[in-house]
């Protein structure tokens, strides 16, 4: 049951109004990613939490569920690319990480720094460069904010589903 709470949650579109404006048809590539990286992200924690003998066999059994859910529909050709995205994403998520924990960044360098993770996560759903490049501008600083928030909520409802405790 939480494998399946986590994979509903994972399929959430992401909200439009931040969606780069230059049309519909970059939406459906936005949103697919935006749900992978929260299936990442996902995974990313139970991972983390299967490290740790005292939730290794729950974080273990819900791990392996969401990935059947996850992953079970695709290819084995589909499924070598999307390991590839996965790990270009996970990578992402801890440069948002790095990035959002580090309070003694200059501004400069968060204007460059944030540009580059969120020019390198469209990168993933659009093919067209100049849309990167104005996504990124447009609403970059919105998506790395979105993922963070993300990837702490993800983190409070993987330990619940781990752990079997909610919040007090």
């Amino acid at each position: 049951m939480a494998a399946a709470e986590l994979y509903t949650y994972s399929r959430i579109d992401l909200n439009e109004e931040i969606l780069p404006e230059e049309g519909y048809k970059c939406r459906p590539s936005v949103n697919a990613l935006f749900k992978f990286t929260k299936a990442g992200i996902i995974i990313q924690w139970l991972r983390t939490m299967a490290q740790d003998p005292s939730s290794r066999i729950r974080a273990n059994e819900i791990l392996d569920e969401f990935e059947n859910l996850t992953f079970s529909s695709f290819q084995p050709k589909e499924q070598s690319w999307l390991v590839d995205q996965f790990r270009k994403l996970m990578g992402l998520t801890n440069a948002i990480n790095s990035f959002m924990g580090d309070k003694a960044i200059s501004e400069d360098e968060i204007s460059r720094r944030g540009l580059e993770i969120s020019e390198g996560w469209f990168k993933l759903a659009l093919d067209d460069q100049n849309l990167v490049a104005r996504a990124s501008v447009t609403h970059g600083a919105q998506i790395i904010d979105i993922l963070y928030e993300e990837m702490r909520s993800i983190g409070e409802m993987v330990g619940i589903a781990v752990f079997g405790k909610g919040k007090s």
